[in-house]
């Protein structure tokens, strides 16, 4: 493929393949076409980019673009002129570490920013606080994986009420970032994933945010049922993660009050059971199921069958489960997605039961003993399979390529075997199905 810069239809700079295309081309570009630009793109892949201040050269001759994404690009403060770009709207700034203070206090000259993104912006402190809190625009703002920013920062998010998506995932805040969300009542997402700080003295404050339709507290380690009573005055959620928390069958009574709820994660490790079933098949609206690492068996397989808007389930790591959940299961007419690994009572019979799931497009059966390459013969009716993992089950012969032959609708596959076994299964393959992309792990 050669190498291409042009304008796209939606007037965002377009340089295809990004890799190697030299960089003088682009500035000259650039220098011609500036003014037609109104969104630019540019990663890592570009070479020279953060070279000689060739980002701050390319910059200075677009005029009017609203639009700005650097990204993982190894910028530094000196290398940007934000303040010349006064119309922007929508900055992504991700994956660029050594932006910092001299970067953050350029953000208050772009009066009508609506969106900043600043994940991985190793060096962003809480200093970026006095440089944002004039930016009333703002509506989304993240930032993941900054660990500068602590409960310090709260006072100056508060004051930005069209602030509709918060992202503090990874940074160092605590309980005391309570008082603070609680005047951001207009938040429709937010993402406190892997605070280890958190605990359920955040809860009486996210209940004062009713208008919130997405929580994610995923890897909260010490968020346990008592945040229960809080979470069930959010009656707008629709999306709710407590991966990892210390949750018991005891706060499924909670989710009652909750009937918008489409996406529901709560992965546990043992502290959930079969009890909760009964709550769980009045949630007819769900679309998206994960109890992997639960304490379910086959009787949980009538409860699930209720959701028949289901699209993904994963009920991974459930040791009792058998192949006569498969009798439940094949009645989810509407799944794209189901992980079953690591279970080891499964066998190939639940082939003839997943046959029946005419909609689904992802299969993981990874680290079920009980299950070999022959199971494949019951997905060749599968039309929409794309992604099947069969790493880890039943060891592998070097004829079993023969059982995948008819999956033409595959696009990835994942086995495991001995290097001999991988090496011809792999070259089996290849003939056979050409544009199918294996993996051995």
């Amino acid at each position: 493929m050669q190498n291409s810069i042009e304008i796209a239809e939606d007037q965002t700079l377009a340089i295809t393949p990004t890799p190697n295309l030299a960089l003088d081309t682009l500035k000259s570009f650039v220098r011609t076409n500036g003014a037609r630009i109104s969104s630019i793109r540019l990663s890592s892949k570009m070479e020279g980019l953060e070279a000689n201040g060739s980002a701050r050269e390319i910059l200075l001759h677009c005029s009017g673009f609203r639009s700005l994404t650097l990204f993982d690009i190894g910028l530094s403060d000196r290398d940007l002129d934000l303040g010349a770009h006064p119309e922007l709207e929508s900055l992504d700034l991700s994956w660029c570490p050594s932006l910092g203070s001299g970067t953050a206090s350029q953000f208050e000259k772009l009066t009508k920013l609506k969106h900043l993104n600043l994940d991985y912006c190793e060096c962003i402190d809480d200093t970026l606080g006095t440089h944002i809190e004039k930016l009333t625009q703002l509506e989304t703002l993240s930032l993941m994986e900054c660990n500068g920013i602590t409960d310090a920062i709260g006072p100056h998010l508060t004051g930005l009420k069209n602030l509709t998506s918060l992202t503090l995932m990874s940074t160092r805040i605590s309980d005391a970032i309570g008082s603070h969300l609680e005047k951001l009542p207009q938040l429709r997402s937010l993402t406190l994933y892997a605070m280890d700080r958190l605990t359920d003295a955040i809860g009486p404050h996210l209940q004062r945010l009713s208008q919130l339709e997405q929580l994610d507290l995923n890897c909260c380690d010490n968020i346990t049922d008592a945040i229960g009573p809080f979470l069930m005055e959010l009656v707008n959620l629709v999306s709710l993660e407590l991966n990892r928390a210390k949750l018991t069958d005891a706060f499924f009574p909670y989710l009652d009050k909750l009937t918008k709820l489409q996406n529901l994660n709560l992965h546990s490790w043992n502290g959930i059971s079969d009890a909760v079933g009964p709550y769980l098949e009045s949630h007819t609206q769900l679309k998206r199921l994960e109890l992997h690492g639960c304490n379910l068996s086959d009787a949980i397989g009538p409860h699930l069958e209720k959701l028949q808007g289901l699209e993904r389930l994963d009920i991974h790591s459930s040791p009792m489960i058998t192949d006569a959940l498969g009798a439940h299961i094949r009645k989810l007419g509407r799944l794209k997605g189901l992980l079953l690994s690591y279970a080891p009572h499964l066998t190939d019979t639940i082939g003839q039961d997943i046959k029946h799931l005419e909609n689904l497009e992802l299969l993981s059966l990874v680290g079920n003993r009980g299950i070999s390459a022959q199971i494949a013969h019951s997905f060749e009716g599968l039309q929409k399979l794309r992604h099947l993992y069969l790493n880890h089950c039943k060891d592998l012969l070097p004829e079993d390529g023969q059982h995948f032959e008819k999956l033409c609708q595959l696009q990835f596959l994942g086995l495991s075997g001995r290097p001999a076994t991988a090496a011809a299964l792999r070259q089996h393959l290849q003939t056979t199905l050409p544009d199918l992309k294996v993996s051995f792990w």
